[in-house]
């Protein structure tokens, strides 16, 4: 989302945070978060969720940098088809996701931050939409199958009484039910400008924090590369199993049994394996099917 409410004036972007620019000279090009971002259509003194969703990060992964892509557009729907595989912000917004990881060695893409919804609320096809527009993005975007959809919800006081909505927050609310590696932060109990559209800075605040609360708890950082942390778990990359005899002594997780020592028990049975039992040291080295 852009955000509409002034700058409140509070603490901005850490240094180390940076976004992809888009306006002239800087179109394509690494400079740093400001307030507004360089979304489709920024207006002077705006201010987003990114801010305090920035500096969470930025606390809980201070040996990291972060860089954003702006690419919202205000008022803009599902239903028009501009943010459907083809349409314009989608391609926009894909295009340049694409150009900042290509032109950032060593970066991996991390997640995405989707607000929207209001200019959907009579929009029967819009679950059906926004679950293709997410798999399409996690399609098109270098590194993105598997990484975090963060969706925000809607004030209450937005929702009122108008149950359609109310069955567009019911829609965002229940996506991870639906698609994995979702979640949705929480907005129910913030606060609006008179307008009653758009949130007010201080929620903006409390917002972005909900958006990396709900984000850590699919992936707070994107994997280490291999060996920079020796001996490191990377439980995203699904590697293979260590070499056979690395592990001197290793627990076959599978038979549910405390370990024993090699030759306690002479021919003793794998119960992993479902097969007959061999005498200990006919197969040197044998493998953990486990792994």
């Amino acid at each position: 989302m852009v955000g509409r409410p002034p700058f409140d004036g509070g603490a901005e972007h850490p240094s180390i945070v940076r976004q992809w620019g888009r306006v002239a000279p800087n179109d394509g090009v690494l400079i740093p978060a400001t307030s507004p971002l360089q979304h489709v259509d920024p207006q002077i003194n705006d201010m987003g969720l990114d801010l305090s969703f920035s500096i969470d990060w930025v606390q809980a992964n201070p040996a990291r940098s972060l860089i954003l892509v702006p690419s919202a557009k205000g008022g803009s729907s599902l239903g028009s088809g501009d943010w459907q595989k083809g349409g314009l912000y989608y391609e926009d917004a894909v295009a340049r996701a694409n150009a900042a990881i290509a032109a950032s060695p060593g970066a991996v893409f991390a997640g995405f931050l989707w607000h929207q919804g209001e200019a959907d609320a009579s929009n029967g096809n819009y679950q059906v939409q926004l679950d293709q527009m997410i798999a399409d993005f996690r399609s098109d975007v270098t590194g993105a199958a598997t990484v975090p959809f963060i969706l925000g919800g809607f004030s209450d006081i937005y929702v009122g009484s108008d149950p359609n909505r109310a069955a567009m927050r019911n829609i965002v609310l229940d996506t991870p039910n639906r698609v994995s590696d979702t979640a949705v932060a929480d907005a129910s109990d913030l606060t609006m400008q008179t307008d009653n559209l758009h949130f007010d800075a201080a929620a903006l605040r409390i917002l972005g924090s909900r958006y990396f609360t709900a984000f850590s708890t699919i992936s707070i950082t994107a994997p280490s590369a291999v060996g920079v942390i020796p001996n490191q778990t990377d439980v995203l990359a699904l590697a293979a199993p260590s070499a056979i005899g690395t592990i001197p002594n290793q627990t076959d997780v599978l038979a549910l049994a405390p370990p024993v020592a090699l030759g306690t028990i002479p021919d003793q049975t794998d119960l992993a394996s479902l097969a007959a039992p061999v005498a200990i040291g006919m197969i040197p080295d044998q493998m953990d099917v486990a792994a």
